[in-house]
């Protein structure tokens, strides 16, 4: 079988341990004393190793060992052993809800994003039974294990097992992780039994010993939770910024290494030797992600040649969901075929991983038209190279003629696409012959106009075939005159009353056939008078049907429909109308590009415009009524004005529309119960973090239950919920700019009667006094760069012990900060079970009771090392200190117990060596690096 790529963590940085074995004695529940656990069980042992790693707890002080443990279960238990897991884009499953159980939905992420855990139909089934067979599948696909050729499945019932776990079952037993032969794949396993298994799977993880670890930064500065992946297997990095990968393939391997706020970085050429680990740290600052630099740029050539193409036009457009258009982001202009797009030439500015279309145009080229998508973590966008085709040249030809069949000289024949966009022209020669060679032309439809004095102006369209010479023969038809007036639809009304902002005003006839405006008139109105008409007349014109569209600020526009086969006279009715002018502005300055939308009372829109440079705006011909006016605008709140407009014929109106900046905040209130008796949870803090952990906002909930905030930036959050009584809930909530979220109300459980003694004795079990620096306990969720909430201080009131009190469920951090200079200072962590009375008894090292380690570390020439990393590992696996040698050495002090002191320096093996501090200074063998070869 193929080697899973999931990912594994193992003892060392894997599982948060509750309780630091050299420092500090057991809680009474993390230990082999739960009253319903047989010293002499089985499984005694392994669940004693279980609960001191922190993967399971009791309940109440019990173990429960012959209760079935559950999918949810077993989920949280894995989640607590990989530790930090990035679940970006994992969709939780759909029976699972943060607001029921916020630890259970936070593991099912993790499991889902780990690939543990896949689900059926979307669905977890968090509260069923899991049964062997599918405990078996489970701890495959976590640990990576392997069918080992060289061994052989001792299980003999595997047959009665579904086909899809079958493999994994005898994969289990070839690594010696079940070894006995009836398996029983269909029972549910127990607590007991599943403590066993995931130890002696662990056990075995940690026997392969090849792989790659170091430490990860960022200016000397550890990277908290980068993704270092290699040989399909992936690590996070811990608080020290270390990682660890193990039963990777020897060889060259490529290290890949992801943190938010950098760029991928890529270590193409690690050496993995057999049984060995090899050191790779690495300073990730360089990787930066600078917005400012973001950039797109590539090269254009000309298909055919080559060649570079030159001063050609290259715009970037991102798409308007609120318009439905592609609106210009950039634009640039080739020099030698390149270009280059910068966030300085960009409005709005550039976004990574944001979507955006490029149109690459150019004379005598067809438009290159692609969709692009930033890098989401590279500035730099080299996009691959354009080739853009030429058009092919062709020659249109024809012979322009009158009515009579004669020939026409000197008459003007210009070419236009259906843009409107004269494409090529030319003057008859005396036999009536015009050419425009060697224009260039994509396939489609294009209009020639035909002008000669003596007849009708010829509009005709031909359709053009890229590369294709056509001929395109005009024939001329005599010119006819149309005469038309324009009265007003009511014998009362006039156009343009005297003594009216109307009263000169202009009024624009056009000719149009089809999509093509013929001809022009613009008729004035008679200054100090009424007009009760509109006189007008075209001349030249062609027989033919056509439509004349009028138009002004003062009349309602209008369509009419006319036929031309001669001289024709022409009258029609239009109705009187009023305009609309206006400014929209922030209360002092316009605002460009502002829409402005023309409601009538019907609740229609009947006309949108947008703001000029100076924010303002112009209506015409508005039918006479009231109106409703609203303007909106990028960062503003739409606005409409108070009261309706009031429209008159032959007049304008002014107005001026204020806009307020959008709210890029948004509010939240709702209601925190207790479940069951549903009341209030007075006096709970809800506190809002941000996704870099920092605390944002808190809430204290009333007597009544209810809380609010307001002024919450837009976007998603942790919530945690704390209080006396009830038990610490932590889920999220996405805030949106300008709006109130009202029920947002929390269901919390009763409870937070936990208490945690701690005590703090020496090595002999004499008291140690912390009085004039005290006790900073913690729970999970705070940020300890700036605690407010969720933190227990204890120093004027506190001896050598403390009680705290009114805790939660949860792992707590815990610093001790020892008043004399005589002790070393403590920091550990604490895990509780609910209503449980935990005893926490320190044992802190005397500076005098520690013993120098004498080490030296040197490379294969025997020269001194600097800048090594030496790690002291605790006989349980936690990380207890980091150093770096100078002199190939650093000053290290310990007190009595079991060590691992390991070197990381790259291009070497990590090395290794076990120590015994036994109460008198230790000179640690010369440490040669072994170099990668």
């Amino acid at each position: 079988m193929s080697k899973n790529t999931n990912m594994r963590k193992f003892l060392t940085g894997a599982a948060t341990v509750a309780l630091v074995a050299s420092a500090v004695a057991p809680v009474a529940s993390a230990s082999s004393t739960f009253p319903d656990v047989d010293a002499n069980d089985t499984h005694a042992a392994n669940i004693e190793k279980a609960v001191k790693l922190g993967l399971i707890k009791g309940k109440d002080g019990l173990f429960m060992p012959y209760n079935d443990i559950t999918r949810g279960q077993v989920a949280i238990i894995i989640a607590r052993y990989l530790g930090d897991v990035d679940t970006t884009g994992t969709k939780q499953f759909t029976d699972v809800s943060a607001k029921e159980n916020a630890e259970l939905a936070e593991s099912a992420l993790v499991v889902r994003a780990a690939g543990v855990f896949n689900g059926s139909n979307g669905a977890f089934n968090p509260y069923k039974s899991i049964t062997r067979q599918e405990m078996a599948s489970v701890l495959v696909r976590l640990f990576g294990l392997e069918d080992l050729a060289d061994k052989t499945s001792a299980v003999t019932d595997n047959a009665t097992a579904w086909e899809v776990h079958r493999e994994n079952i005898n994969i289990l037993s070839e690594n010696g992780i079940t070894n006995v032969a009836q398996f029983n794949p269909l029972n549910n396993i127990n607590r007991a039994q599943f403590a066993s298994f995931v130890i002696r799977a662990i056990e075995n993880a940690e026997t392969i010993s090849s792989g790659v670890a170091g430490f990860v930064f960022d200016s000397g500065v550890p990277v908290v939770g980068a993704k270092v992946t290699v040989g399909g297997k992936t690590a996070i990095t811990n608080a020290k910024g270390y990682y660890k990968l193990l039963n990777v393939q020897p060889g060259t391997q490529k290290v890949t290494i992801q943190a938010k706020g950098f760029e991928t970085v890529t270590v193409s050429d690690v050496k993995v030797l057999e049984e060995q680990v090899s050191t790779l740290n690495k300073d990730i600052v360089d990787a930066k992600i600078d917005t400012s630099k973001i950039e797109v740029s590539g090269m254009v050539i000309d298909s055919e040649t080559g060649a570079a193409v030159d001063k050609a036009s290259v715009t970037l457009e991102k798409y308007n969901d609120k318009t439905g258009t592609w609106e210009a982001v950039a634009a640039a202009s080739t020099k030698l075929g390149a270009y280059s797009i910068g966030q300085s030439d960009a409005d709005p500015d550039l976004i990574l991983g944001a979507e955006y279309r490029q149109t690459v145009s150019k004379v005598g080229f067809k438009d290159f038209v692609q969709t692009i998508t930033l890098d989401d973590q590279k500035v730099v966008n080299t996009l691959k190279g354009i080739k853009l085709d030429v058009i092919a040249a062709m020659d249109i030809a024809g012979t322009v003629t009158d009515a009579s069949g004669a020939k026409m000289k000197n008459a003007n024949v210009s070419i236009y696409d259906m843009n409107g966009v004269k494409v090529g022209s030319d003057k008859t020669d005396a036999n009536g012959l015009y050419s425009v060679a060697g224009v260039k032309l994509v396939g489609g439809t294009y209009n020639i106009v035909v002008d000669h004095a003596s007849s009708a102006v010829s509009y005709t369209e031909f359709n053009v075939v890229e590369g294709k010479n056509a001929t395109h023969n005009v024939k001329l038809e005599k010119g006819n005159t149309i005469t038309a007036t324009i009265g007003t639809e009511s014998l009362s009304d006039v156009f343009g009353a005297n003594a009216t902002d109307a009263d000169t005003a202009e009024y624009t006839l056009e000719l149009v056939s089809g999509k093509t405006v013929i001809a022009t008139k613009t008729v004035a109105g008679a200054e100090g008078k009424n007009d009760a008409a509109l006189a007008f007349s075209f001349d030249r014109i062609a027989p033919g049907s056509y439509t004349v569209k009028l138009s002004g600020d003062y009349v309602v526009a209008k369509e009419f429909a006319i036929t031309v086969d001669g001289n024709e006279t022409f009258e029609g009715r239009a109705m009187p109308a009023g305009a609309l002018n206006g400014v929209v502005n922030d209360g002092t300055i316009g605002i460009k590009g502002s829409e402005v939308k023309l409601v009538n009372a019907s609740g229609n829109i009947v006309a949108t415009v947008t703001t000029d440079a100076d924010g303002k705006y112009s209506f015409t011909g508005i039918p006479a009524g009231d109106y409703t006016v609203s303007a909106s605008a990028d960062t503003f709140i739409e606005n409409s004005l108070a009261s309706k407009v009031a429209i008159s014929k032959n007049q304008n109106t002014d107005t001026t529309l204020s806009l307020e900046k959008v709210v890029t905040t948004g509010n939240v209130s709702g209601f925190a119960r207790l479940s069951g008796s549903l009341s209030a949870a007075k006096n709970a803090t809800v506190t809002y973090y941000d996704q870099d952990g920092e605390e944002v906002a808190n809430a204290t909930v009333t007597a009544t239950g209810s809380y609010s905030l307001s002024g919450l930036k837009a976007g998603m959050y942790d919530v945690v919920v704390r209080g006396a009584g009830i038990e610490t809930l932590k889920t999220t909530q996405t805030i949106e700019a300008g709006k109130n979220l009202t029920k947002a109300n929390y269901n919390l459980t009763p409870g937070g009667n936990a208490s945690l003694k701690i005590s703090v004795v020496d090595s002999k079990g004499q008291p140690v006094n912390v009085a004039s620096k005290g006790f900073d306990l913690t729970d999970a969720y705070v940020d300890p760069t700036s605690p407010e909430y969720g933190v227990w201080e204890e120093a004027s009131s506190a001896t050598d012990s403390v009680t705290i009190k009114n805790l939660s469920a949860g792992t707590y951090n815990l610093a001790v900060d020892v008043a004399s200079d005589k002790f070393v200072d403590v920091k550990t962590t604490a895990t509780l079970a609910t209503g449980e009375a935990g005893k926490l008894v320190i044992v802190v090292d005397e500076v005098a009771a520690q013993s120098k380690v004498n080490f030296r570390v040197v490379d294969k020439s025997n020269a001194n090392v600097d800048g090594a990393y030496v790690v002291v590992f605790n006989e349980d696996g936690s990380m207890k200190d980091v150093f770096t040698t100078t002199n190939g050495t650093a000053e290290l002090a310990l007190v009595d117990g079991k060590y691992t002191l390991a070197v990381y320096h790259n291009g070497n093996v990590v090395a290794a060596r076990e120590l015994t501090v036994a109460g008198k200074d230790l000179t640690v063998p010369v440490i040669q690096l072994s170099p990668l070869q």
